[in-house]
């Protein structure tokens, strides 16, 4: 009977070097890739164009800076322009702003404003506004049959009309006769200085005879 050949005895210390080496390869394949790997790969990756959003407040903000200065410019027609009787004409339109004194004169002047009770046009009211550089005062009538007239005296000299209309003489003075928008408009100059009135309700020959008045 043949025996089996004797196994060789395992040396310990080299089964105990293989089973490290066999659990450092296991471990390199189970660990992430390091990173200046990651870096080579994004590098030959073909790169991707990156679109910038454009801010558009700032646009905004500008956009509407400018309307604003637009509607101004419109409103007041540049602080430089030189107002007109027309132009004065909104201010007659207004409303008065503060009770009328005994006695008023227009500021920058030595004309008085009369006293229309009597007439049937009591007062209502008075405003001071100052228009292109010019002081202006504004006494406001009312009566049952003509509604509410403004009357504003513009210091400092005459005015250019703004606009066409009949100019009428009575007592030697002229008169404009003119119609802005749905006011009518009367307009003189008296002592060198503009009068205008103006009133939304009265026809122009109302106004034309207070006027005269």
């Amino acid at each position: 009977m043949t025996s089996m050949p004797e196994q060789p005895n395992p040396d310990p210390d080299r089964a105990s070097a293989d089973q490290e080496r066999i659990l450092a390869l296991l471990r390199a394949v189970e660990a992430p890739a390091p990173a200046a790997l990651h870096r080579r790969i994004a590098e030959l990756a073909p790169a991707r164009p990156v679109r910038r959003r454009r801010g558009r407040r700032p646009a905004l903000a500008l956009a509407g800076g400018f309307a604003l200065g637009i509607v101004l410019v419109l409103a007041f027609g540049g602080a430089s322009e030189p107002p007109t009787a027309v132009r004065i004409s909104t201010v007659a339109l207004e409303r008065p702003t503060a009770p009328t004194p005994r006695t008023l004169v227009a500021a920058g002047t030595t004309i008085a404003f009369p006293h229309w009770s009597s007439r049937g046009w009591p007062s209502r009211g008075v405003r001071s506004d100052r228009v292109g550089g010019r002081s202006v005062t504004t006494e406001f009538y009312s009566s049952y049959a003509g509604g509410t007239v403004g009357y504003a005296i513009v210091a400092g000299a005459p005015l250019p009309w703004g606009a066409d209309g009949q100019i009428v003489t009575r007592g030697g003075r002229r008169y404009l006769l003119t119609r802005y928008g749905d006011a009518q408009i009367v307009t003189w100059v008296q002592d060198g200085h503009t009068c205008v009135l103006a009133s939304r309700s009265a026809p122009a020959a109302m106004l034309l005879a207070l006027a005269v008045a």
